[in-house]
């Protein structure tokens, strides 16, 4: 990172945009640069968990004037390097990172159809390609839930298909606690039936893997 000294990272207040704020700072300091980094987020709360050297808030990433708000930064700022956080703004970036090129800022995404924040996506991408991955069920109607138990057993891990952080995902131990789980967030307007996702529980530790690679090949985790 080194080469790129003026720096627009999005989605700051989450806890994936906090850790690379604070990575790019450490390692910025053990290699003796100075940067200058630009920070946003859509949430007026969390864009201050982030010690960024500018911060600003922007609409949520599916509105037309938050790619236009991006481009203003950059312009503004005279940026280098956009590194959105997380995948769903990291999806959106991808999609324009043409005008971004035109612009003279590096992204260095993958093409947008490879960046899948939902998760039902990401676990028949990997599972086509001989991954481990969890058995996992999409929850189309209170049936699915049912056959889910009865195929896989029990207890099983119920989550949102799009969110970071284990969104609405709860430990259940039969369909009646699925099923209520899923019936309180949708009453509650915070998912619908569809937006969940059902899966094989695996217990033990919570751990996070963080991983960089380069046409198909792991370079650092």
């Amino acid at each position: 990172m080194a080469m790129f000294k003026r720096l627009l990272i999005t989605g700051i207040g989450g806890i994936g945009g906090v850790n690379f704020v604070r990575a790019l700072k450490f390692g910025s300091k053990m290699l003796g640069e100075k940067l200058f980094i630009v920070g946003t987020d859509h949430n007026p709360y969390y864009i201050l968990f982030s010690h960024v050297d500018v911060r600003y808030k922007t609409p949520k990433h599916g509105d037309p004037l938050f790619i236009k708000t991006l481009i203003k930064l950059v312009e503004k700022h005279k940026l280098e390097f956009l590194h959105p956080h997380p995948s769903v703004e990291a999806k959106v970036v991808a999609k324009n990172k043409n005008i971004f090129e035109r612009i003279g800022i590096k992204t260095y995404l993958p093409h947008s159809e490879n960046i899948l924040p939902d998760k039902f996506e990401t676990y028949k991408k990997m599972k086509a390609n001989s991954v481990p991955v969890p058995e996992t069920y999409s929850i189309k109607s209170f049936n699915d839930i049912e056959e889910s138990f009865k195929v896989l057993g029990k207890p099983l891990w119920i989550r949102v298909r799009v969110g970071a952080g284990g969104k609405l995902s709860l430990k259940t131990n039969s369909p009646e606690e699925a099923k209520l789980w899923i019936k309180l967030n949708t009453m509650q307007g915070r998912a619908k039936l569809q937006d969940f996702i059902i899966q094989e529980y695996l217990p033990g530790r919570d751990i996070a893997f963080d991983s960089l690679w380069f046409k198909g090949k792991l370079i650092t985790s």
